[in-house]
């Protein structure tokens, strides 16, 4: 497909713009798969003709690549509101997206974004409370900003002005002004309370839900590994824990990738694992503790 897409086209550039524009033609959507043999590259590309940001961007460096275009994938944020509460900008999951890089010789990595623009996104969905949202956005802001940022010399700086015998201070006005940020740091904080409160009440008795058992096997993995002395951050995926462990401890490699390999197949594959296969992951573990 990205032959034909191309043919005739003799410069790196418009072999990306047509491999984009091809892209643009699909149906944006949010709807997943219902299987996951309809979740890959061929079907989607060929069949389905539809999909979400990753789906586009993805199969466009696939296709650059075939072509011997250097592409990747990237990951981030597209847009946000700027909030009057606090005059920042408020960037949500909402706004999460996907796009391409392609690497120009001379110029450096160029974007290109073969989504297609669609109808019904998180924004439409969520905009009945999203000016709510932004206030208390812009509350936990002042909250970060005026108390857990709020420093020992700002304190000691207000006190002092407030409880100031000097004369001249009450004559210039500042003694007031200083009082006056007083009375609004400590409204500030009042609210915040409130809103905190708020919240606390309104999710009093939802527990949040007990991981699967075997989401609870790869997360023993985690810890073993950090145990051992591998550094695992929080953002370490399961494959990239393979490949650290691969290279600090190769011996447990093996029964780490079994671990892995199964805990992938439940929590994305949508198979969920049978008694032997548990029993499998557990021993696994096991013998992934014991050589690290």
């Amino acid at each position: 497909m990205a032959d034909s897409l191309t043919q005739g086209l003799d410069n790196r550039y418009d072999r990306v713009m047509a491999v984009q524009r091809y892209l643009k033609s699909f149906e944006y959507t949010r709807d997943l798969p219902a299987t996951a043999s309809e979740a890959t590259l061929e079907h989607f590309l060929f069949e389905r003709r539809a999909g979400h940001c990753e789906y586009f961007s993805t199969a466009m460096v696939v296709m650059l690549r075939t072509l011997g275009i250097q592409a990747r994938n990237v990951n981030g944020f597209l847009g946000g509101q700027w909030s009057q509460f606090g005059e920042y900008l408020v960037v949500t999951q909402n706004e999460a997206h996907s796009w391409v890089e392609v690497w120009f010789p001379g110029y450096g990595w160029v974007t290109f974004d073969p989504t297609p623009a669609g109808a019904g996104s998180g924004e439409v969905v969520t905009s009945w409370f999203w000016p709510g949202r932004i206030f208390f956005d812009g509350l936990q802001h002042r909250w970060s900003k005026w108390v857990l940022d709020y420093g020992t010399e700002e304190q000691e700086g207000i006190f002092a002005g407030l409880f100031s015998r000097d004369p001249q201070s009450v004559v210039s006005g500042s003694g007031a002004s200083t009082a006056g940020r007083l009375v609004r740091l400590l409204g500030g904080v009042l609210l915040v309370l409130v809103f905190l409160g708020g919240i606390a009440w309104a999710q009093r008795g939802r527990g949040r839900p007990r991981p699967s058992a075997a989401t609870r096997i790869y997360l023993q993995l985690r810890a073993a590994c950090t145990r051992a002395g591998l550094e695992v951050l929080r953002g370490t995926t399961p494959l990239a824990l393979v490949e650290r462990v691969r290279e600090a401890r190769g011996v447990a490699a093996r029964p780490a990738e079994r671990v892995v390999d199964l805990y992938l197949r439940a929590r994305y594959g949508g198979l969920p694992l049978g008694d032997s296969e548990m029993r499998e992951m557990r021993e696994a573990l096991g013998a992934a503790r014991k050589l690290l």
